[in-house]
């Protein structure tokens, strides 16, 4: 298992610096962290919040770190919590303190790697794209601006995962108003959905963009 030098560096802190080296506590820390890790609501940083109270908040903050790539990478390899006996054997972990940590870890190990089949951490890949051509006649500010309004539909797929649609509709009034090029990485979601609606020199001004990217990929497709 890979563990980082900054997560080495923690679980050093962890298992070397009072109170921290206490079996006790790092048993509720370790929970307080696996608690971040899987909780869907607040409970996790509830706990987060009232353990500040009591340790000191940037020591805390460097051991639940540590912990968290410890307790992930762990339940990437899925191999419960003997997974990291030797990283932090290697740390200088009693017994207890091993025990302390691992009672945790293997209590919630399940949830870790549920947590970890529904997260992303890809770029949708874009699929299609549809656009039709609309004919604005007025606007609530404007009683007639008989201009062309551009609707873009942007496609995007992932591999796995994702659950929410997304839907953004911008329709900016103002012919002579230019706008930043939407970020379909940000915006689009699983079920790939991304609308949009802009004028000529909104649209004009995505298609330059697009045309200046298509070009930094060619040169730097030369470079190599």
């Amino acid at each position: 298992m890979n563990v980082s030098d900054e997560t080495v560096a923690g679980l050093s802190l962890a298992l070397s610096t009072s109170p921290f080296d206490a079996p006790k506590t790092l048993r509720v820390v370790s929970d307080v962290t696996l608690e971040l890790l899987c909780a869907d609501d607040e409970s996790g940083q509830d706990a987060m919040d009232a353990l500040s109270a009591k340790l000191d908040k940037v020591q805390l903050k460097q051991v639940v770190a540590a912990l968290s790539c410890l307790f992930v990478e762990a339940a990437k390899v899925g191999g419960g919590s003997a997974t990291f006996r030797r990283a932090l054997d290697e740390s200088g972990a009693s017994g207890e303190q091993f025990s302390a940590i691992a009672a945790s870890f293997d209590a919630r190990c399940d949830d870790v790697r549920r947590v970890l089949a529904r997260t992303e951490f890809g770029f949708a890949a874009l699929d299609d794209v549809d656009w039709r051509l609309d004919y604005q006649m007025k606007s609530d500010s404007v009683a007639r601006t008989n201009e062309p309004v551009f609707v873009v539909r942007l496609h995007a797929r992932r591999d796995a995962g994702g659950a929410r649609a997304l839907r953004i509709v911008r329709r900016i009034d103002g012919a002579d108003s230019v706008a930043p090029a939407p970020s379909i990485d940000t915006l689009a979601t699983a079920e790939g959905v991304l609308e949009f609606a802009c004028t000529r020199l909104e649209l004009q001004d995505l298609v330059s963009k697009l045309k200046d990217a298509c070009k930094q990929v060619e040169r730097s497709a030369a470079d190599q």
